[in-house]
């Protein structure tokens, strides 16, 4: 039996921000901790009793709930009262900033259980890509057409989003673009847009859009139409600019204490794999996993199309496909196990009358087949499922464990996985966990994909049983995980 004891250190911020004022403001209107708070503060507490936040790279939007005490203070005001919704939400786990979000709901809850009353607060919300894609465009003329700054910005995101852009040119510049644009048209639109206003300088303030966008050029030239008639807001246009599952776009909370935005190509070369943080998992912090293979996404046909290129959809089956430039690959070994199962990508915008050469697009759209096929062949060999962990104190590990964040790898029986989501939470009187969900496990080196993780049932019971890590360093005693 093994023991790892240690205190939950944790702070949460509620700021309310200023939507009147020209430049971001903002005042802290209660700060819950799990340490002694100051004696009579009306701002400090040990009210809340749990809490947990999500980060995916499916989804830009997440989401976090708080429960509260029913405390009072000197004039009778439960936190019900003092929080209110649009408040800015900040979670601290051992003083590293790991969430920013905003109030969406504050309610009361009651029910009875066994005979016993239980009452408490709860507030919950989004992260700050909810609130970026909350941030919404009506493309409609008539909202703006007696409003000249409106028509001025009207005009000049017509123009970023109807680009002709050739090949070779930076995505990243393109996005930036958008963005600010779209920024610029929404907050002229109409007069008097206050929360409009206030809602950008929380933008502003607390996204980062431009460090985090690779470096990553288009393949082929592109005519770009990324906005559709009705509502649009950035994220669903920046979406509509990016191949899936070609790129990957998510967004997270990063050490700087902004959210960052991230746009690249999903990590199928060995170089941009090997890139990604890696974190090996010590067998102390893992407190139960759930890991297994799966045949749920199996693809035995594969093919890269461009839109309006040299063959239309409806015609590949009746290709020849011993022709010089076969642009379909087959697996044939898993189709006798799982027959026709096609992963086929059409690339948007593709300028067709910028087209140099049949054969030249007909090698390209061969050259991304190849690549689907890499990432994606082995998906019956690799490992996934979920690993729930002490959450980690950087501090406890001398540097040599970090906070596993999404769009990383994690190391583990022999293996690396890719962290595709995390859930942080903490209830009163147990300890704080991170629960990752994974996938593609499986032995690489240097990035390379060498060989499916043998025996993994027996390395997942040595792993779970072997003694203390040599590298553990023991914590403060309270938080208890017991093996």
């Amino acid at each position: 039996m093994e023991y790892h004891k240690r205190k939950p250190e944790i702070i949460i911020e509620i700021k309310r921000v200023n939507f009147e004022a020209d430049s971001y403001t903002d005042k802290i209107v209660a700060r819950f901790m799990s340490s002694k708070v100051k004696e009579g503060s009306e701002l400090e507490s040990n009210a809340f009793t749990s809490y947990s936040f999500t980060e995916s790279i499916a989804n830009i939007s997440g989401n976090f709930s708080l429960s509260l005490t029913l405390e009072k203070d000197s004039k009778g005001y439960t936190w019900l009262d003092k929080l209110d919704v649009m408040d800015l939400v900040f979670i601290y786990e051992f003083r590293e900033l790991r969430f920013i979000g905003y109030i969406e709901n504050i309610r009361y809850v009651g029910k009875i259980t066994g005979g016993k009353p239980t009452r408490k607060i709860l507030v919950t919300g989004g992260n700050m890509g909810k609130l970026l894609s909350s941030f919404k465009l009506i493309m409609n003329k008539f909202i703006c057409m007696f409003n000249a700054p409106a028509i001025v910005a009207s005009n000049l995101l017509k123009g970023t989003l109807a680009l002709q852009v050739d090949k070779g040119s930076k995505i990243s510049s393109i996005l930036i673009k958008v963005y600010e644009d779209f920024i610029n048209y929404t907050l002229q639109m109409g007069e008097g847009n206050n929360l409009g206003k206030g809602i950008y300088q929380i933008l502003n303030r607390y996204i980062d859009y431009k460090s985090r966008l690779s470096d990553d050029v288009l393949w082929y030239p592109i005519n770009i139409a990324p906005y559709n008639m009705g509502e649009n807001n950035i994220w669903d246009m920046w979406r509509n600019l990016m191949v899936a599952p070609i790129n990957e776009m998510f967004g997270r909370t990063n050490k700087r204490g902004v959210f960052e935005l991230i746009f690249r190509q999903a990590p199928f070369e060995p170089d941009d794999w090997d890139s990604k943080p890696l974190n090996i998992l010590p067998s102390i912090i893992v407190t139960d996993h759930d890991l297994g293979r799966s045949i749920e996404q199996i693809y035995t046909y594969y093919l890269s199309l461009l839109q309006g290129g040299p063959y239309p959809s409806q015609t590949i089956m009746l290709l020849d496909h011993e022709q010089d430039f076969d642009i379909v690959e087959i697996d044939k070994e898993k189709w006798k196990l799982y027959g026709y199962k096609p992963m086929i990508v059409t690339h948007k915008y593709y300028d067709r009358n910028k087209l140099d050469t049949y054969n030249d697009d007909v090698r390209l759209m061969r050259n991304l087949t190849l690549m689907l096929k890499r990432w994606y062949e082995h998906n019956d060999e690799f490992l996934s499922g979920t690993v729930n962990i002490m959450t980690v104190n950087p501090n406890e590990w001398k540097g040599k464990l970090q906070n596993p964040r999404i769009g990383e790898r994690i190391g583990l029986i022999d293996g690396e996985f890719y962290v595709e989501s995390s859930v942080h939470s903490w209830n009163f009187k147990g300890p704080m966990t991170t629960r990752l969900e994974i996938s593609r496990g499986y032995c690489y080196v240097r990035g390379v994909m060498m060989m499916p993780i043998e025996e993994f049932g027996n390395k997942l019971v040595l792993f779970t049983s072997r003694p203390k890590d040599a590298n553990y360093i023991p914590g403060e005693e309270a938080e208890e995980i017991e093996r």
